[in-house]
């Protein structure tokens, strides 16, 4: 009886034994065909997934849409799939249909850099710009040194105020990439956005510490302090831009604005001349000191600066027609009648639409008698200015003192058939009556002497 107990016993734990193995045995294979049927699945995803990429990329984007809304409806917690939508929403301008895709696929993967990205562009585009910081933030901290995310994070702080973090941000690009003048002048301006001139010349001192020989650094400093009426500030730093680049003309022609407003007139001329020769200098930043210097000229003789500066202009600068036009005027007020029309005729040459210049032109060509010059000049004359009788009467006249007096009478006609002013209109018509009276027509003659006398 012991032994069959015995062996009763053997056998229950041998059957349990049995029945355990049968079960994991069956469990593995159940678990196995969970795991192919899990795997399959995601390989069928992975390769629809990728038909909507090809079709997004190949400008399909109603297949696109398609596709990924049928993946994301399936599997609503497929990350790829509603970021893909997002993508499409927003780049529709559909916002909050983007945001809807774009916070499912940050729900699947919080921290996946480029869902955070594309949130964050889309909060920008829709001026929410304090979501947008915070998201900014966040892949920046993801991705410390991509410095597109470190440039958007800094625009969305600037946009909420907070300019201490904007800064940071510009700080940790300089980092990144080392210092460089287009990151140096954002920080600048955005301290002087926030009225602080001392921090905006501070970014340029850094600038100045690390790149010592750099002129620009020291010239912006100086502007900013002479923009900011502290031009006392200003000086030390524009005589150490002129030690490295004396031939700087910005250097110069900022110079020249120094001592100018402090009244010392002889040293702001000399370096304002240097400016005005300068090919580093506009053509708009030259043409005020031209201007204060030509504004005696209707009044009183050209004086030395006057002449130097017109043609340093003309040197520097030979397609501008102010400096031309200057020289013009400076020979025409000189009474040298012949030069002061060399440097009309060179004024028209680069801009020939000017009444005032050809106005000069003419009478210089007619003071210096170089009447046969006007008559040349008839025809371009007659269609710039066909109507105004001031133009018409000097070709008129140089025809009459070249012995023409056929041809001029038309022209003299046309002059008076234009004028309003009585002691114009006199004046033609002695001319007129003086043609009659040379091809011998005495009865005209006297009718026009009449009415010259009226």
């Amino acid at each position: 009886m012991y032994f069959c107990a015995l062996i009763s016993n053997r056998m229950k734990t041998r059957i349990f034994l049995m029945t355990a193995l049968l079960l994991c045995q069956l469990l593995t294979v159940q678990a196995q065909k969970k795991n192919y049927i899990q795997a399959e699945q995601e390989r069928r995803t992975s390769v629809t997934f990728a038909n909507g990429l090809r079709d997004y990329y190949t400008g399909n984007l109603v297949k696109a849409e398609e596709v990924f809304l049928g993946i994301a409806e399936t599997t609503p917690t497929h990350g790829p799939s509603n970021y893909m939508l997002g993508k499409i929403k927003h780049e529709a301008q559909d916002y909050v249909v983007a945001e809807h895709f774009l916070n499912r696929a940050l729900k699947a993967e919080k921290n996946n850099v480029w869902y955070l990205a594309e949130m964050a562009e889309v909060y920008d585009e829709e001026g929410k710009s304090a979501d947008a910081a915070k998201l900014w933030g966040k892949a920046c901290a993801l991705s410390p040194q991509n410095e597109t995310f470190l440039l958007n994070y800094a625009d969305a702080t600037m946009r909420t105020g907070k300019i201490k973090e904007t800064l940071k941000a510009l700080d940790r690009i300089e980092l990144l990439n080392g210092s460089s003048d287009e990151i140096t002048m954002l920080k600048a301006q955005i301290h002087l956005y926030n009225n602080d001139v001392k921090g905006a010349v501070g970014e340029y001192d850094r600038a100045i510490k690390n790149a010592p020989y750099n002129a620009d650094n020291y010239l912006s400093a100086a502007e900013i302090y002479i923009s900011n009426g502290q031009s006392d500030k200003a000086i030390g730093y524009l005589e150490k831009a002129n030690q490295i680049d004396p031939g700087n003309g910005s250097t110069q022609l900022m110079l020249g604005n120094y001592y100018q407003a402090r009244g010392d007139q002889s040293t702001a001329f000399q370096y304002w001349l240097s400016a005005v020769k300068s090919t580093e200098v506009t053509l708009e930043q030259k043409m005020p000191i031209l201007r204060i210097y030509l504004s005696s000229l209707k009044d009183k003789p050209a004086t030395p600066e006057q002449v130097e500066l017109a043609q340093a202009l003309t040197e520097a600068n030979p397609e501008a027609v102010e400096g031309w036009a200057a020289l013009g005027s400076i020979h025409l007020r000189g009474q040298d009648y012949a030069q002061g029309a060399h440097y009309f005729a060179k004024a028209i040459e680069v801009d020939p639409s000017q009444y005032a210049i050809w106005s000069d032109y003419v009478y210089c060509l007619a003071k210096s008698q170089n009447f046969n010059k006007i008559i040349e000049l008839k025809q371009e004359i007659t269609e710039l200015f066909p109507s105004n009788s001031m133009m018409l009467f000097m070709v008129g006249s140089a025809y009459l003192q070249t012995s023409k007096a056929a041809e001029a009478i038309p022209y003299l006609e046309k002059a008076a058939k234009y004028t309003y002013d009585k002691t114009e209109l006199s004046h033609i018509y002695s001319s007129i009556a003086e043609a009659y009276e040379a091809l011998g027509n005495q009865a005209k003659a006297e009718e026009y002497r009449k009415k010259a006398n009226k």
